[in-house]
């Protein structure tokens, strides 16, 4: 018999969850329904952590009036 261990695989939720509590534990929360889509979308694979952070920063720049280069 073989003494292979498994460990379940990480679901996107698990991936939410860790940095919700990692920003938490900073300080920190993202409340933002867009941002956390894109977080959402990133953590399925949906699309890439570039493009999330692409999208997001676009998103907050429009946001706050900031010129996005």
């Amino acid at each position: 018999m073989s003494d292979i261990r498994t460990t379940p695989s990480v679901t996107p939720q698990n991936c939410l969850n860790f940095a919700d509590a990692a920003l938490y534990l900073a300080g920190h929360t993202v409340a933002d329904p867009y941002l956390r889509e894109l977080h959402a979308k990133a953590a399925s694979g949906e699309i890439t952590v570039k493009e999330a952070g692409h999208l997001g920063e676009e998103y907050l720049c429009t946001k706050f009036g900031v010129d996005h280069e």
